[in-house]
């Protein structure tokens, strides 16, 4: 797609692709104010795979939910192209799964996720639970904008800053809360290369460090 809108009680479901199991945004906007993404398989980018445009969920019953990606993006990939972004203002991107990194979502270098309100939540990865983050921008900056309830079987259960130059996290407000990792970093987990900007506010559970924030 390179415009258009999904509102009210549209759905995007059950479909599959190489990349953008549900829906790919190449170079255009999309404006997501209701409806659903659910239920779609890619190898990355389950639900969304945004490429060179920009995706703006802004609706309190808009969802990106029980996606899977094979490999990245769960919920959404941000790809390696100019450009790339994500605005999430109001919804929720729950219970999609990625195989490797980035349950909720993955952000590729180029790629820039903003968050300012609404949820990522209840999403599974090997890494980067709710968030993964390699080499991309995640600002995180909203009262109400939380990351909670994610799982990664290693590192980073809410979100995994990799150890790719450029990673960052800048958290201004927000919560980061009740993530789990199996290996480090429940809330954060931040590589050498990756920088958070800012602490996290989180009461995520970590085994072993049982860490909310973990840097190696």
């Amino acid at each position: 797609m390179t415009g258009g809108e999904i509102g009210g009680a549209t759905e995007v479901g059950q479909n599959t692709a190489a990349a953008g199991g549900g829906v790919t945004v190449w170079g255009g906007t999309l404006t997501m104010s209701g409806g659903t993404i659910s239920g779609n398989n890619a190898a990355s980018g389950g639900g969304v795979d945004v490429y060179g445009g920009t995706f703006t969920m802004d609706g309190e019953n808009a969802a990106i939910r029980g996606n899977t990606a094979t490999n990245v993006g769960g919920g959404v990939c941000l790809e390696d192209v100019p450009g790339s972004k994500f605005i999430l203002k109001n919804g929720s991107i729950s219970g999609n799964t990625a195989g490797s990194y980035g349950g909720g979502v993955f952000i590729c270098p180029n790629g820039t996720l903003e968050m300012s309100g609404g949820t990522i939540s209840d999403n599974n990865a090997a890494s980067g639970g709710g968030v993964d983050v390699n080499g991309g921008t995640f600002t995180m900056n909203g009262d109400n904008a939380a990351i909670r309830g994610n799982t990664a079987t290693n590192f980073g259960g809410g979100v995994c800053l990799e150890n790719v130059s450029g990673s960052k996290f800048i958290l201004k407000n927000g919560a980061v809360s009740g993530n789990t990792a199996g290996s480090y970093g429940g809330g954060v987990f931040i590589w050498p290369n990756g920088t958070l900007a800012s602490p996290p506010r989180s009461t995520a559970a970590a085994s072993p460090s049982g860490a909310a924030a973990h840097s190696r």
